[in-house]
């Protein structure tokens, strides 16, 4: 979602393996257990951000209601947030989101 400051909010991303439906590979991917930071996540931003890195965002527009977001604080143009984390994976799999 985009609001009127252009600030891009994420919630409840999943990587599963299909041999294993329903069993999401990342941690605290609804960032549920998150604070202010992006708990068990690494998020950097290009280098022409100007501010700070993102942050937590909590109200009741989260997805399935009230919770926590993560909100992109890069909110200049053609600027580039990124947000990674690393999970197991195998050779020969594949990996869907879900």
């Amino acid at each position: 979602m985009v609001d009127g400051y252009s600030e891009l909010f994420l919630d409840n991303v999943s990587v599963a393996d299909a041999s294993q439906t329903g069993v999401n590979l990342l941690s605290n991917s609804d960032f549920e257990i998150s604070t202010t930071a992006a708990v068990e996540w690494y998020d950097w931003c290009g280098n022409s951000c100007i501010g700070n890195k993102g942050y937590i965002n909590t109200g009741n527009l989260c997805y399935g209601g009230n919770g926590n977001r993560y909100a992109n604080a890069c909110c200049t143009s053609n600027v580039v947030e990124f947000l990674s984390q690393g999970f197991p994976a195998t050779i020969s799999r594949t990996y869907p989101g879900e």
